[in-house]
């Protein structure tokens, strides 16, 4: 009897203590509980932290959230102080103080990674014109608009960015998002690319030129002006991808020899860029065969090529032309230096086999400011 009433005994004190534990567990205040999955920290509300040298601008959120980039009010250099105001917030891996910046901006940035930190202690008295100035909580958003009569950006080349969880992104051979003959990848959700160029406008959505983290270079599209599908990588901030000699006013000179092989070769000349062009060479067409030519174009001149001074147009050799009579268009939008756009014609090669050339051309007036090439062999 001893025995069995010891055994219930047992029994019992540990039904209660682990009662205790549950009890003691559920009463912790919820963000010393969500703290657990974040990294350690050594910094506290009053420190003078700075943005560490190591890789690139730490961005300041008006809110604790990295599921979208339309929260970002402010991009913190490299060695700028802040005053740590409030927090910390633990989210998505991440523990998030309330910052003050030396611009007066009120927001919520990423102490650092598992890796590495971003806010490094500094001396209180390099935060002391911080401390004493205003507090501005509302600041201007860095979303700016590099194109006319398109969608808004919050991302520069060089950025890396994840693809949002509003859906995959498919990227192309080149920035026209209307055909879909020209998709040759579909991004993830999660995935990740970094920004190499652009950025380009294609039926008022914006589009960058990106290289996948698997390698695949293409084309893919930030947003459509109320819905964004590019998410900055908190991991990777800024780092410019390139550094190439650029001269816009001496470009590399390859004149183009002719093969044996029928191909149509794309020429450019004047204050510009061929970035690229459709159809892929080498190529040969039927005599009457229907095709399209396409040229993205970047401006290297020093002006703007505006849509009230400055137009395409057809400015000599064999019209192709399927609408021969259309010979001018206009631009799509104001082409500011360092700048592109992509120009697409339909057109259908002579009915006689042999060698044609067309050159259509950004003019203003009648002067030719930019001129693209295209020279086709036409046979059975």
């Amino acid at each position: 009897m001893k025995k069995i009433f010891g055994v219930i005994l047992l029994i019992f004190n540990i039904i209660i203590f682990a009662s205790y534990d549950q009890v003691s567990a559920s009463n912790l205040p919820k963000n010393q509980i969500t703290q657990e999955n974040c990294m350690d920290s050594y910094l506290k509300i009053g420190d003078c932290v700075y943005k560490s040298y190591e890789n690139g601008k730490l961005r300041v959120r008006n809110s604790p959230d990295i599921s979208s980039n339309e929260n970002i009010i402010e991009n913190a250099e490299e060695g700028s102080r802040m005053v740590i105001v409030g927090g910390p917030v633990c989210t998505s891996g991440y523990r998030f103080w309330q910052v003050k910046t030396e611009h007066g901006t009120v927001g919520y940035a990423a102490e650092g990674s598992k890796y590495q930190r971003w806010m490094l202690l500094t001396d209180p008295v390099n935060c002391s014109n911080i401390t004493s100035g205003p507090v501005s909580i509302e600041t201007p958003s860095p979303k700016y608009c590099p194109i006319k009569d398109c969608a808004c950006s919050y991302l520069k080349v060089g950025d890396h960015i994840t693809v949002s969880d509003r859906g995959s992104i498919s990227v192309r051979s080149d920035p026209d998002l209307h055909p879909s003959d020209n998709i040759i990848y579909r991004a993830p959700v999660g995935s990740g690319m970094q920004i190499i160029d652009g950025p380009f406008c294609s039926w008022g959505w914006l589009v960058w030129r990106v290289r996948t983290d698997n390698g695949v270079f293409g084309y893919a599209p930030e947003s459509n002006g109320t819905s964004w599908w590019m998410t900055p990588d908190e991991e990777q901030p800024y780092v410019n991808p390139w550094t190439p000699p650029y001269n816009p006013w001496n470009p590399p000179y390859n004149p183009w020899k002719p093969t044996n092989t029928p191909t149509a070769v794309p020429q450019v000349s004047g204050n510009c860029s061929l970035l690229y062009s459709v159809p892929s060479y080498p190529a040969k067409f039927f005599p009457n065969q229907e095709t399209d030519f396409t040229w993205a174009v970047r401006n290297d001149s020093g002006e703007a090529w505006t849509t009230d001074s400055f137009d395409i147009a057809f400015i000599r050799g064999t019209n192709m032309l399927k609408r021969k009579e259309t010979t001018r268009y206009d631009l799509p939008y104001d082409i500011y230096p360092g700048s592109s756009f992509s120009l697409t014609v339909d057109a259908i090669v002579p009915s006689s086999p042999g060698r044609y050339t067309m050159t259509f051309g950004v003019v203003e007036n009648n002067m030719i400011v930019c001129s693209m090439d295209v020279m086709v062999d036409v046979a059975w």
